[in-house]
């Protein structure tokens, strides 16, 4: 079963580590990098072992997951409209390098310092 879903995504910087965290504001999912690119590798990743999982649960996929917490939707308010490479914003199956047909699509991503 393939899931379709739209997703907004907030970039932060942190400037301590000098890397950053990619947030999915839909559902509460993140991942990190040393670079934006790297960070939105790492979270398409993490979406895709999301989609796996539930998918082998017999579950829709994100069903258990809640929003992420307010105050990533009012970094995404705040934040600036950046464009990224399609393939970057694309989950890959955990278990391959091949991407998930008609699955998620980001809808925005958006940096916030």
């Amino acid at each position: 079963m393939k899931s379709e879903c739209k997703f907004d995504i907030v970039l932060i910087q942190d400037r301590n580590s000098h890397g950053f965290t990619a947030q999915v504001l839909q559902y509460d999912i993140a991942a990190q990098g040393k670079t934006i690119e790297e960070a939105l590798k790492a979270l398409m990743f993490t979406i895709g072992a999301e989609i796996t999982y539930h998918e082998y649960e017999g579950k829709t996929s994100f069903e258990l997951l809640d929003n992420a917490p307010d105050r990533y939707w009012g970094m995404h308010e705040q934040g600036i409209e950046i464009p990224v490479r399609p393939e970057l914003v694309q989950p890959s199956l955990s278990d391959s390098n091949q991407s998930i047909g008609s699955g998620p699509q980001c809808e925005s991503v958006a940096l916030a310092a």
